[in-house]
This record gives structure tokens, C-alpha cells and sequence, in this order.
């Protein structure tokens, strides 16, 4: 991976109008116009649709695992499910990245 690519996902995460599941997550930076909650709310149209189209499901599980294990995802959960949030650090990150994927 690219080390810019983390940020791609942060920045994803900052531009959803609403926080979504590791799942949908990965569908919507892998491009996946399959998945129901990119059909239902067109998150296709988002600028960050696709960007890391280039990597597998299981290469993006394990970034967004790393990002949170440093702090800069979180899981906050959502009635019935879990949802990623951008911690404080995660918004930090974004305006003076310091950390190498």
C-alpha cells in the first residue's frame, strides 16, 4: 500500500454525511456500486468512491484495523450495529499527517 492511503480513508471517513460500518466502508472505497447502502444513499457520487479500488477487501480490513489500533478510528455503536468515527487524532492526522502506513 501506499503510504498516502491511510489518509484516503480518514478523509473518507471525515466527508460521509453519516458514519458508516467497516463493510460499507470498504464498499465505497473500493467502488462497489453493489453494495445497498451506496445504492440507497448514492455515496457514489462522493469524490472518495473508489479510491482504493486497487486493493482487496482483506488489505483494506487490515489498514482500517491498524488505524484503529492507533487511535485514529474508533467503533462507536449504533443501535444494532457498529459504526467507524474519525477520533480527534484521526482530524489531527488529517491536517499534519505524521504517521507512516
Amino acid at each position: 500500500m501506499a503510504h498516502s492511503d491511510y489518509l484516503q480513508v480518514l478523509s473518507a471517513v471525515e466527508q460521509l454525511p453519516f458514519n458508516l460500518g467497516r463493510t460499507a466502508l470498504i464498499a465505497l472505497l473500493q467502488g462497489k456500486h453493489s453494495h445497498e447502502t451506496i445504492l440507497r444513499h448514492r455515496l457514489d457520487r462522493m469524490d472518495v468512491f473508489g479510491v482504493l479500488a486497487a486493493y482487496t477487501e482483506e488489505e483494506l480490513h487490515g489498514l482500517i484495523g491498524r488505524l484503529q489500533a492507533n487511535g485514529l478510528l474508533r467503533a462507536e455503536r449504533k443501535q444494532f450495529y457498529h459504526v467507524l468515527a474519525l477520533t480527534e487524532r484521526g482530524r489531527e492526522e488529517l491536517r499534519q499527517p505524521r504517521l507512516h502506513d
